[in-house]
């Protein structure tokens, strides 16, 4: 998609790669609390017992996961018809920074400082593709 002359960044696209990166953040965080409700996720050899799948389709957290992918699949499209997926693919590894402020807020997880620094070498790549 070669858009000669036109500026793709534009509100309209910001906004629709911005809320795509939250809401498949907010997915991952949502679905991953939903697992870990779940009896006997430690061993995951379980996963095709029927009794695992009904836990899982019918979670809460899950279940609202699905529903922000679904979402977020929208924003996803909008985004896709401005921007070469050769740039909006590497913008989607901005997830990476929103799950993993997410998790500490949401999880309580603890972040490494070399996961930081991985996260800001994958933030200064993706700035680079940006202002390519």
């Amino acid at each position: 998609m070669n858009m000669a002359g036109y500026s793709n960044f534009t509100l309209f696209t910001v906004l629709f790669v911005s809320v795509w990166i939250i809401l498949q953040a907010i997915c991952q965080i949502s679905v991953k609390n939903g697992i870990m409700e779940l009896k006997g996720v430690q061993e995951p050899t379980n996963i095709f017992d029927k009794n695992y799948i009904a836990q899982v389709l019918s979670n809460k957290f899950i279940l609202f996961g699905f529903f922000v992918y679904l979402i977020s699949t929208v924003f996803w499209f909008g985004a896709l018809s401005r921007l070469d997926i050769s740039l909006l693919s590497p913008l989607g590894s901005l997830i990476f920074v929103m799950v993993a402020f997410f998790a500490m807020i949401f999880l309580g997880e603890k972040v490494t400082p070399l996961r930081w620094t991985a996260i800001f070498i994958i933030t200064g790549g993706v700035l680079l593709l940006v202002l390519s």
